[in-house]
This record gives structure tokens, sequence and C-alpha cells, in this order.
């Protein structure tokens, strides 16, 4: 089954109107059915030029973890980044992340080991260089997890660094990648990376650049695809069945 729910995404929280204290609401009966909250938090553009950001963040952020337990993912996704294309700058990232590491630590005994990961806009071209921002420990990843080209060299990027487990795809809608995932690293059915498991990287599966994980899912695609002929034909048709 599932590990990890995401709540209080900027979507749900924009257009279904949720508050801080529905999704606090729900990151409690999460935990308490066994799921592991990914708690999403980030300003507005208007917010943002106002230059008050953090203060806005760290409200949302503590609203939204009220009586919340410790067992939690925090997400930071500031809102303008979203699909837009336009990524802060390591600076504004190591700002934000640094300020919620800090209101973690205040309130939580091991809040130096929460995972926070950033989202908006993670792309092939940066995730290396976000990855390696302080306080940064992966990536909730959106539009690029739909593309294997694209989300391959991300997912290398968090293991060249020692980030595997912190690269998370949002998207149902990958799920060759998924499958790959989980296959490989003995995961969950929706577990992308699991706490305490650092070291069982991708390279200890061959997976280590993006080539390996190309080639993974265009193998795993045939035999889904000869996995489903011999559903539909249960006597060998043609060559399907002779690999």
């Amino acid at each position: 089954g599932a590990k990890y729910v995401v709540i209080g995404h900027s979507e749900r929280r924009d257009y279904h109107h949720e508050t801080d204290a529905q999704v606090a609401k729900k990151a409690q009966q999460a935990q308490a059915n066994g799921l592991v909250p990914i708690v999403c938090v980030g300003e507005k553009l208007d917010v943002r030029e106002k230059g008050e950001h953090v203060a806005y963040t760290l409200a949302q952020l503590k609203g939204s973890l009220s009586g919340v337990g410790a067992d939690v993912v925090v997400a930071y996704e500031p809102v303008w980044a979203i699909g837009t294309g336009r990524t802060p700058d390591n600076g504004q990232i190591a700002e934000v992340h640094g300020a919620i590491r800090d209101a973690l630590t205040a309130r939580f005994a091991d809040g130096n080991d929460f995972r926070l990961l950033y989202g908006g806009s993670v792309k092939p071209g940066n995730a290396a260089e976000i990855f390696a921002i302080p306080n940064v420990n992966g990536a909730l990843v959106g539009g690029a997890s739909l593309k294997a080209a694209d989300f391959a060299p991300i997912v290398a990027a968090g293991v060249a660094v020692g980030l595997l487990g912190g690269c998370v795809t949002t998207d149902h809608r990958h799920p060759q990648l998924r499958q790959v995932q989980r296959k490989r690293l003995g995961l969950g059915r929706d577990e992308v990376g699991g706490r305490g498991q650092p070291a069982r990287g991708l390279h200890q599966f061959g997976l280590r650049d993006p080539d390996a994980v190309l080639h993974h899912l265009h193998r795993d695609r045939r035999r889904a695809r000869v996995a489903g002929q011999r559903r539909r034909h249960p006597h060998p048709v043609g060559n399907v069945g002779h690999r």
C-alpha cells in the first residue's frame, strides 16, 4: 500500500480553500492510519514581492503542523514557481529552507532530521544545483516526472549527492518510472524513497545514471506489453512467449 500522502498542496489550498487547520487535521489522520504526510507550504508572488514570504511560510507551517507528530515531511513550494518555469535563486531557497529548519528544530527534538523538499519547476538542468543548497533534502517533482528523459536526470542528481529517498514524484500519471523505482529499490507501492534507507542507492541496482534508468523503463514497458498480450492470447502469438 501507500506510505506517503501529499497534503496541503497549493492547488488544494487555492481551489478548494483548504485552511491550515484542515491541512493539520488531514495530516493527523494520515499519521493515525500509518501514512507519512508530505505537508506543502509556500507563498504566492504578491507575498514574495512584499518581502513577507518567510513570515507567511512559517505561519502556514505552524498552522499546518498543529497537533501533527514528528513523522512528517515538509515541502516548500513557492506557488509562483509551480509549473511556470520560474525558479527562486539559490539564496531565496536557502533562506526559506533555513527558516523552516529553525522552526522545526525549535518545535521537535529531532527537527534536524526532518526531510525538507523543494518543489517548483525542478528540472534536469537545475536539480543538482538545488540539491546542493543547505537544508534541501530532496525534491517534490510534478511536471518533470511525466517524461522519463526529464525525470531520470533528476533522480541521478539526487543519487549523486546522497539524497535518494528525497525525490518524490507527485504525478500519478507516471506509473512506469514509479514501478521501476519500487521494484529496483524494493519499496512499497507508492513509496519512492524510504526514511532511514539512505544507503540503498540506485547504483546498487545499476541505475546510477539516467541512461540506465531509461533502459529499465523501456525493458519493463516491453515486458508489460508482452504480459498483456499473453493475457489476451493464452497461446503464444508470433514470437510472443519465446523471449
